[in-house]
């Protein structure tokens, strides 16, 4: 099995950032779908029944790590740097392992990617009115969730405020630890982001993040779509949620862009912004009825496009078991 690696372009500053936040140590980050499987890595046998395994002070080189869940086995050598934060994922259901260098830990535990600074090209002349016209945005950097909050995330943050629990919290379909966390209204995510010293990302941010430095494509991995599991999924009356890390990475490593929920960004929404959007680091319109939605829920598959410049909205004060959310930060 060979190993697809996520090239992410990190400028000096942010990079310097992290390293400071990190003590300069290296670490390597495991993860997997399915979650309880086996992995060797180090001469070590790990039995992963948590999120994720955290294996701290590597030093640099390369090193094999292996995979095993049911009788099946992914292999691949992976490059561990100095002073970096390596995520490595292992999903059997896209059979393959992928390694994204120059990841943040945020204060939720989950992994964050960097998002460089530039410009980009927003929007699309092939879809719905409301995404034309295609037009220019200049982003600061930025870091970006890897993936979705999910319920163990959610759980954290609840213990430790207090917090309400969300719509569907003792649904036995949409309750599982790595699942992504739905029945979250705007303002429920926009509390989890705040303790978590993130932010909502902005829809140019998303859409940016989304796209994986692809210019003019119709998907976050190209133009094919990359959800393996929707015809598995969409519209079947015993739909849900998949976990975390199921669906596949766009180039930036960033997972679940499109199929899994869709994802509350901090915009109001309004269908004609595009065509009076300011050009560099652009926040949506300054009041509304609705908050925007990206990405595209499981149940999507035949009745939404899930492109990646579709855009969607939704009542800020309702929730609903599509939808769920990840978090950006700045420094």
């Amino acid at each position: 099995m060979k190993l697809k690696w996520i090239i992410i372009i990190i400028s000096i500053i942010s990079f310097s950032e992290v390293m400071s936040e990190t003590d300069n140590k290296s670490k390597v980050i495991i993860r997997s779908f399915p979650k309880n499987c086996e992995v060797v890595f180090l001469n070590q046998d790990i039995h992963k029944e948590t999120e994720q395994v955290i294996i701290e002070n590597v030093q640099d080189g390369v090193y094999p790590i292996i995979f095993k869940s049911e009788g099946e086995i992914l292999k691949a050598d992976i490059n561990v740097k100095s002073g970096d934060i390596l995520l490595v994922n292992g999903s059997f259901k896209q059979m393959e392992i992928t390694a994204t260098p120059g990841i943040f830990m945020g204060k939720d535990n989950l992994p964050m990617v960097l998002i460089p600074a530039g410009e980009f090209q927003m929007g699309s002349n092939e879809g719905e009115e409301d995404e034309v016209p295609v037009h220019s945005v200049y982003l600061d950097s930025f870091y970006i969730d890897v993936f979705e909050v999910n319920n163990d995330q959610y759980k954290k943050f609840m213990d430790e405020t207090g917090y309400r629990q969300p719509k569907y919290w003792n649904d036995p379909k949409y309750n599982s630890p790595s699942q992504p966390v739905v029945g979250v209204n705007w303002d429920d995510a926009q509390a989890y982001c705040k303790w978590a010293n993130k932010r909502l990302p902005t829809e140019a941010e998303w859409e940016k993040a989304a796209r994986g430095g692809l210019v003019g494509k119709t998907y976050p991995w190209g133009d094919e779509s990359g959800i393996v599991a929707m015809e598995e999924n969409s519209g079947a009356p015993t739909a849900v949620t998949y976990p975390v890390g199921s669906l596949k990475p766009n180039n930036y490593g960033i997972y679940d862009l499109e199929g899994n929920v869709w994802e509350w960004c901090a915009d109001w929404y309004n269908e004609k912004y595009y065509e009076k959007s300011i050009v560099r680091n652009p926040k949506g319109p300054e009041s509304g009825d609705k908050r925007v939605l990206r990405g595209g829920s499981w149940s999507a598959g035949i009745y939404t496009p899930l492109r990646v410049a579709y855009r969607y909205s939704f009542d800020p004060k309702q929730s609903s078991n599509l939808i769920g959310f990840r978090c950006v930060k700045h420094f």
